[in-house]
């Protein structure tokens, strides 16, 4: 509840500094909406309750400005767990089509969940996909989280030791990353205390910000 009213609060901010930069376009155009806030909507369990409570908190806020969802990555990597993915979170603005104020609208990401680094160049040349990409520099509000690379529950602890479980993957290669330093993942990409573990992780995933950039925008 606290990070959903956070998050609310943070809209009328950027709204608010938004409105006294915005100016009517050359035909004259003085809609209100064409102020839009640029929310982008990460993966996960805890992203996926702020996302429902931030729904919540605006049924109770008839003047929020028009709000633009973006999924940061393409969904969860198991497919008995699609409810992690941030394109599910989407249904929870669904009924704000009709909003008098502000509308609701959406960019999502459909692409395969995982591939290597030279499938990843290629896929953002899909027509398809290269829309999220091209309009991720629109995004004023990341909503994500953190996992604890030693913790079960984690997306991309779960997705290693399921191919580990397959034998798609050797159990040495999560030991060589904990042996990297890996401590953690946001948004399925792994880090150390010191920073990204780029090559270390045989996995690539979709997503539309790397660690980088994330940190960029927090600054």
């Amino acid at each position: 509840t606290f990070t959903a009213d956070l998050v609310h609060s943070l809209i009328g901010k950027v709204s608010k500094a938004k409105e006294k930069k915005w100016r009517p376009d050359e035909e004259g155009d003085e809609d209100s909406n064409a102020i839009k806030v640029h929310l982008g909507m990460g993966a996960g369990y805890a992203a996926a309750q702020v996302a429902k409570r931030l729904a919540d908190r605006l049924r109770s806020d008839p003047k929020h400005p028009t709000l633009v969802l973006h999924a940061l990555s393409s969904g969860g990597f198991l497919v008995n767990d699609p409810h992690k993915a941030p394109v599910t979170y989407f249904s929870y603005f669904s009924e704000f089509g009709s909003n008098t104020k502000g509308t609701i609208e959406y960019v999502a990401l459909y692409s395969q969940t995982v591939v290597n680094d030279q499938e990843y160049k290629q896929l953002q040349l899909n027509p398809g996909i290269r829309k999220s990409f091209e309009q991720k520099g629109e995004i004023d509000i990341v909503i994500s989280s953190l996992a604890d690379g030693k913790h079960k529950h984690g997306l991309l602890v779960q997705y290693l030791n399921h191919l580990v479980s397959e034998g798609e993957l050797d159990v040495s290669v999560l030991e060589n990353m904990r042996k990297a330093g890996w401590c953690g993942d946001v948004q399925f990409r792994p880090y150390s205390e010191t920073g990204p573990l780029l090559e270390e992780c045989p996995v690539r995933a979709v997503t539309l910000f790397e660690i980088n950039e994330l940190v960029e925008m927090a600054k």
